[in-house]
């Protein structure tokens, strides 16, 4: 059983997907918290790799992989998530932006009016390029004093005894591009409504009643549960499922395999093949367990 104090340092034993997002998602609300009380307040880059090292440390059906720093600072910080089993693979192209405790904003989400969904723009149609399109979303890394500032009633139930899980949410880019136009706004209150912790994209229970902990397995096949639970939120733009893979994702999938099988490959050719494309900063596989077959 992974404890809260082992995932906040580098995890010293393996645990679920779902368990690994239980703690995660509060752990980045102390973790801001932290940065703001010692005045030392962290940035969406230090969060996002602290976290997928901490994800693919105690997961071992997780893959990441990442640029050069110095390729990532000519490239941008877009990032891909992919999940699933062979025949049934989903993908998201991701942006992060962390909140302003003080504000309750995103002061990054734009840098001036004008232009405000110009990054926006392009994170959705980077998503619809290429053989294998991706589902375009934001994960805001959140926390606020809860004493200034009362949780919003979230779409999940369970949420509303556990505010700190909206430490790592995620809120669909098609859903924040339409309410940057009906209002130019950085603020918090006008994003927290459509937002739900991470936990909720892999695990949440159909329908959302209890804790993400307890993953449902109607469907079992992970890309089609994310599919169900994406179009049960009525958004008018869903998820794509794929039958394959794009090759550098596929090539981290068979480091899962080669992982699970205790197989190591000493070809250097194949580790140095399928290269990240140069938009993307990094790419995390998330393979459902069991689906090697």
């Amino acid at each position: 059983m992974l404890h809260d104090n082992e995932m906040r340092a580098l995890p010293t034993t393996t645990t679920s997907l779902c368990g690994a997002f239980t703690v995660l998602c509060p752990s980045t609300w102390y973790e801001i918290k932290a940065g703001v009380d010692c005045g030392q307040p962290l940035d969406e880059e230090s969060i996002t790799t602290y976290n997928l090292m901490r994800l693919a440390t105690a997961v071992p059906t997780v893959v990441l992989k990442k640029h050069s720093r110095r390729r990532e600072g000519r490239t941008g910080a877009d990032w891909e998530i992919w999940s699933g089993r062979p025949g049934s693979w989903i993908g998201f192209r991701v942006q992060a932006k962390i909140i302003n405790p003080g504000k309750l904003e995103y002061a990054a989400l734009y840098h001036f009016k004008a232009h405000a969904t110009k990054q926006l723009d392009k994170l959705i149609k980077g998503s619809k390029e290429g053989s294998h399109s991706t589902y375009p979303i934001y994960c805001f890394y959140n926390y606020w004093d809860l004493s200034i500032h009362k949780r919003t009633p979230p779409g999940c139930p369970y949420e509303e005894n556990e505010p700190e899980l909206a430490g790592w949410s995620v809120l669909s880019a098609f859903v924040l591009r339409d309410t940057l136009k009906a209002r130019l706004t950085k603020k918090l209150q006008h994003y927290e409504p459509h937002m739900y912790p991470i936990g909720c994209l892999f695990c949440c229970r159909r329908p959302c009643q209890q804790s993400f902990h307890q993953p449902s397995n109607t469907p079992r096949v992970i890309a089609e549960r994310i599919l169900r639970w994406w179009g049960e939120r009525a958004d008018t733009d869903s998820p794509r499922v794929h039958s394959t893979l794009p090759p550098y994702v596929a090539r981290m999938y068979s480091m899962v395999m080669n992982r699970h099988l205790e197989v190591r490959s000493t070809d250097a050719r194949r580790e140095h093949g399928a290269a990240i494309p140069g938009d993307l900063s990094r790419v995390v596989l998330i393979a459902e367990p069991g689906g090697e077959g």
